[in-house]
């Protein structure tokens, strides 16, 4: 079964999971983040954990990105045979 995919759905999903992986700290690091901190011997590194923690609730309350040097994207995509792009090539919709 051939599947067609417009390339402006497929531009559209990847740019909505690349402003969600710059954006959104997962609730396993964020705990790390504060568990570290609390048990982090040295004040500087405290400082250094802080900053983190202030720097994702800042982000997460703003709709910005966590760190303002979020490098390139680099994307792995499985794409069947089957599945057809329509509108534009899948490098440009990506």
């Amino acid at each position: 079964m051939i599947r067609e995919i417009e390339a402006k759905a497929l531009a559209d999903a990847v740019r909505a999971l690349c402003i969600e992986a710059n954006t959104v700290l997962p609730r396993d690091l964020r705990d790390a983040i504060c568990a570290a901190r609390q048990t982090e011997p040295s004040p500087v590194g405290q400082a250094v954990l802080g900053d983190l923690v202030d720097n994702y609730e800042f982000a997460d309350s703003k709709g910005l990105p966590i760190c303002q040097d979020t490098g390139m994207a680099v994307v792995f995509l499985d794409w069947g045979q089957d599945c057809h792009l329509t509108g534009a090539s899948l490098e440009s919709a990506v």
